[in-house]
């Protein structure tokens, strides 16, 4: 059975969720998509999906096996899939969750990060503007330096 999975307010595509389905079958694991702009993650342990806060560096929940094997992939900038196994991996399975990962790219939202980010705005170069920022008194800070 596969069932719904709505993300950014809209329903995942079956193609995507049929994607998923085969690759827990098929690693007989547990798996979740971790949306890292949002930290949360999407996890299917059993039978269906639920959301769970997850922060940009945590695995998400429920994904803990006893000997560390845990599969991770990034789809793009703003998602990983996730997987544990619930015996032991084969040795085949990194470049299956890796395969799966390519596959479901077009599915997932994301924004298009810039190529350059814009310098700031009124010619300033950034940075701070040093003790006077503090409340140090410039001669104050004159005098400690001579």
């Amino acid at each position: 059975m596969i069932d719904r999975l709505v993300i950014d307010d809209k329903e995942l595509p079956r193609e995507a969720l049929e994607i998923l389905a085969t690759l827990k079958e098929k690693l007989s694991s547990s798996i979740a998509l971790q949306d890292v702009q949002r930290r949360e993650a999407h996890i299917k342990l059993t039978d269906h999906w639920f959301a769970h806060p997850t922060g940009r560096d945590d695995i998400p929940i429920g994904l803990r096996h006893p000997d560390g094997q845990i599969l991770c992939a990034h789809i793009n900038w703003r998602w990983r899939l996730w997987a544990a196994p619930d015996g032991k991996f084969s040795p085949e399975a990194a470049a299956v969750v890796e395969i799966a990962a390519r596959r479901l790219a077009p599915f997932l939202p994301f924004e298009e990060l810039p190529d350059d980010v814009p310098a700031p705005t009124g010619g300033a170069a950034g940075g701070t503007s040093g003790p006077a920022e503090l409340g140090i008194p410039v001669a104050w800070a004159r005098k400690m330096r001579n």
